[in-house]
Protein backbone atom coordinates (compact mmCIF):
# COMPACT_ATOMS: atom_id res chain seq x y z
CA UNK A 1 0.00 0.00 0.00
CA UNK A 2 1.40 3.39 -1.00
CA UNK A 3 0.17 5.07 2.18
CA UNK A 4 2.84 3.18 4.13
CA UNK A 5 5.53 4.87 2.02
CA UNK A 6 4.38 8.50 2.39
CA UNK A 7 6.71 9.11 5.33
CA UNK A 8 9.67 8.13 3.11
CA UNK A 9 9.12 11.04 0.71
CA UNK A 10 12.07 13.44 0.80
CA UNK A 11 10.61 16.32 -1.22
CA UNK A 12 8.20 19.03 -0.15
CA UNK A 13 4.61 18.08 -0.96
CA UNK A 14 1.87 20.69 -1.31
CA UNK A 15 -1.77 19.65 -1.15
CA UNK A 16 -4.13 22.23 -2.62
CA UNK A 17 -7.83 21.59 -2.13
CA UNK A 18 -10.95 23.59 -2.88
CA UNK A 19 -13.10 24.21 0.20
CA UNK A 20 -16.28 23.65 -1.86
CA UNK A 21 -15.15 20.23 -3.18
CA UNK A 22 -18.21 18.00 -3.53
CA UNK A 23 -16.30 14.89 -4.63
CA UNK A 24 -14.10 14.38 -1.57
CA UNK A 25 -14.20 15.50 2.04
CA UNK A 26 -11.01 17.56 2.24
CA UNK A 27 -11.21 17.75 6.03
CA UNK A 28 -10.75 13.99 6.25
CA UNK A 29 -9.01 12.77 3.08
CA UNK A 30 -6.69 15.69 2.34
CA UNK A 31 -6.04 16.27 6.04
CA UNK A 32 -5.15 12.59 6.50
CA UNK A 33 -2.66 12.77 3.63
CA UNK A 34 -1.24 15.94 5.14
CA UNK A 35 -0.64 14.15 8.45
CA UNK A 36 0.93 11.12 6.71
CA UNK A 37 3.48 13.13 4.70
CA UNK A 38 6.24 14.60 6.87
CA UNK A 39 7.26 17.54 4.66
CA UNK A 40 3.84 18.72 3.60
CA UNK A 41 1.84 21.92 3.35
CA UNK A 42 -1.95 21.90 3.11
CA UNK A 43 -3.60 24.88 1.41
CA UNK A 44 -7.37 25.22 1.21
CA UNK A 45 -8.71 27.46 -1.56
CA UNK A 46 -11.88 29.32 -0.56
CA UNK A 47 -14.85 29.47 -2.95
CA UNK A 48 -13.45 26.71 -5.17
CA UNK A 49 -14.37 23.10 -5.75
CA UNK A 50 -12.61 19.97 -6.97
CA UNK A 51 -11.11 21.56 -10.12
CA UNK A 52 -9.14 24.35 -8.45
CA UNK A 53 -7.33 25.22 -11.68
CA UNK A 54 -10.65 26.49 -13.11
CA UNK A 55 -12.45 29.66 -12.07
CA UNK A 56 -15.23 29.07 -9.53
CA UNK A 57 -18.72 28.55 -10.93
CA UNK A 58 -21.15 31.12 -9.60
Amino acid sequence: MLRNQYADLKMLVVIIAGEQDKLIDIDTQSARLHSDVTQCKFQKVAANGHMIQLPPIR
